[in-house]
Parts: structure tokens; sequence; C-alpha cells
């Protein structure tokens, strides 16, 4: 586990791997895991940016999930069932592939 708790700050850091700046990236994932989809508009409060900047930090990810209503559901963590999970704080988390160090 501490292997994970090292790589995994330093991975998030990463733009050129996740695709999405760590500013906007990690206020997202917190979001996505208090578990409900997130509109655009608390997704640029929760990171304190404005709209047009988290629109357009967004569009440098194509693959960022939605749901029906246009609300953010998934971005390497997603709330849609896959068979990649895992638990914290006893709720389940899904991703979209398994963790490789």
């Amino acid at each position: 586990m501490s292997e994970l708790t090292t790589q995994l700050p330093e991975r998030l850091n990463n733009t050129e791997e996740t695709g999405l700046d760590a500013v906007l990236l990690i206020p997202l994932l917190r979001l996505i895991v208090e578990g409900g989809p997130v509109t655009v508009e608390q997704f640029a409060a929760a990171a304190g940016r404005p709209v047009d900047a988290v629109r357009t930090g967004l569009a440098a990810v194509p693959d960022t999930e939605y749901d029906d209503q246009g609300r953010i559901i998934g971005q390497g963590l997603t709330l849609r069932p896959t068979p990649h999970r895992f638990t914290v704080a006893g709720e389940e988390l899904y991703t979209w592939c398994a963790w490789t160090p």
C-alpha cells in the first residue's frame, strides 16, 4: 500500500498521464467520490476556477463520462459499475482500469 500512496499523488499531478491539470482533476475526483453526478458549475466552484476554464479543461479529455443530463460521472473514477473497483471508508468506487504501478 505504501507504494500506491507514494505513486498516486505523483501520477495525479502528471498532466501528460491524466490529460487534465491536477488543479482540476483532484477536485473532480473528490466530487465523484462523494457519489453523485457532478455539474460543471459544481466542479468549477470546487476547483475555484471559472466555468469556462473548467469546460476548456474537460474538452482536453474527451473520454470524460457524462450522464443524460450532461453531468460528469467519470474521469478515471466512475459512478458506473465496472469490473475494477475498490472500497474506501466503506464506499465502493469504480475505475476504468486496474491500477498499474
